[in-house]
């Protein structure tokens, strides 16, 4: 008779084949009470799950005992961390997650008084990995949290709402950071900010986003409207590499810098005492502006000062903006057309108007129809 053949179950099996298991049951709880039942069956659940736990979500519900569990076998694949307060939101979630996740890159916070030591201690343990943070102070008894944060020496991206006045200057400690977005919290513009003494700490800084916020003066000349001034004087540059810059809902008490690597701005319902200052803005980086997005009353400028636009922005090839006082007249679009020739600008590449006036996109076009460099342009409608 053969000898018998060792017996063999499901342990024997290897994790590939497992995985498949795995994926047959549908129920969490099903995978989870599988997993449960043998060590081996539990590594094989986190070969099985690596993909599922890159995100802890504390909007996500799970029963209460298996976080503890989950993130013992899991967390070495977390990558993300998000919660808000009031969504299965604990001290002992926060501590788990802590212990469990040693590679976590990307946070996103909603900090109360009752998680913020909490959350400091998370963010402290983790601050060497951590790549984007997503900040926002959700309780107006919490000021000056983020001068005691740590260092984040690998931080890319960073979004805070609703920072104290300490905290927003606070910033300029991450100076690896290439993406800040910075919301007021407030629906008005009231709150002030001295941006630019911020950003000009913030030598990796690309992409730039403002809301809601009251741009006002350094107090020691970094917003002197000269642009080229603060340099040959020996003081820093602003935004001194800064190519993208959005401002939203913002009041401009300033004359804005040069910012000399810009490429893409985009300004909307923002408003100013000043006048023409956003048109000054735009003419001083016309050596690097590509495209350009405004959506402000009154119109940024009159037929005069768009022709002085184009002239300055050689490069622009994006023109998207409220153009109330532009009067777009036979000789305006012939002479735009001579300077968009004289700017290098081809067919395959033409400059693209998007105006927010059906009527002036006619007129336009009407113009066009007579002038040999039509091709150099396209006009839409916004």
């Amino acid at each position: 008779m053969a000898a018998t053949v060792a017996q063999r179950n499901i342990l024997d099996l290897p994790y590939e084949v497992l995985d498949l298991i795995y994926k047959k049951l549908n129920s969490l709880s099903d995978r989870i009470s599988l997993a449960k039942a043998d060590e081996y069956l539990g590594e094989a659940f986190a070969f099985h799950s690596r993909d599922h736990f890159r995100q802890v979500n504390t909007y996500t519900y799970f029963q209460g005992d298996w976080w503890p569990f989950l993130l013992s076998l899991c967390g070495t694949h977390v990558r993300e961390f998000r919660f808000s307060t009031g969504h299965n939101w604990s001290e002992r979630l926060v501590k788990l997650v802590e212990r469990h996740c040693p590679h976590l890159e990307k946070v996103t916070l909603c900090v109360n008084n009752i998680s913020c030591k909490g959350i400091r201690s998370l963010v402290t343990n983790a601050s060497a990995t951590i790549k984007e943070i997503d900040l926002y102070v959700n309780d107006s008894r919490i000021s000056e949290i983020l001068h005691e944060y740590p260092d984040f020496p690998q931080l890319r991206k960073a979004r805070f709402c609703k920072l104290s006045y300490v905290d927003v200057h606070s910033i300029q400690k991450y100076n690896t950071v290439e993406d800040l977005a910075l919301q007021s919290g407030s629906l008005g513009h009231d709150i002030p900010i001295k941006l630019f003494e911020i950003t000009a700490n913030l030598k990796k800084l690309r992409f730039l986003k403002v809301f809601h916020y009251n741009l006002v003066e350094s107090g020691d000349g970094d917003g002197d409207g000269g642009g080229d001034g603060d340099a040959l004087l020996g003081m820093p540059i602003p935004c001194p590499n800064v190519e993208y810059l959005q401002m939203d809902y913002c009041q401009i008490s300033m004359e804005l810098p040069l910012c000399p690597k810009i490429k893409s701005l985009k300004i909307s319902y923002c408003i100013s005492s000043i006048e023409d200052v956003l048109w000054r803005f735009i003419v001083k980086q016309g050596g690097t502006l590509e495209d350009i997005e405004i959506n402000c009353r009154p119109s940024l400028c009159d037929s005069g000062g768009f022709l002085e636009i184009l002239r300055s922005c050689k490069r622009l090839r994006l023109i998207r903006i409220q153009a109330q006082k532009v009067k777009f007249t036979r000789e305006v679009v012939a002479t735009m057309m001579d300077i968009l020739k004289d700017n290098g600008v081809t067919p395959d590449r033409p400059l693209r108007l998007i105006l927010y006036c059906n009527a002036k996109v006619f007129w336009i076009a009407q113009w066009l129809r007579s002038n040999s460099n039509r091709n150099l342009i396209s006009v839409q409608e916004w």
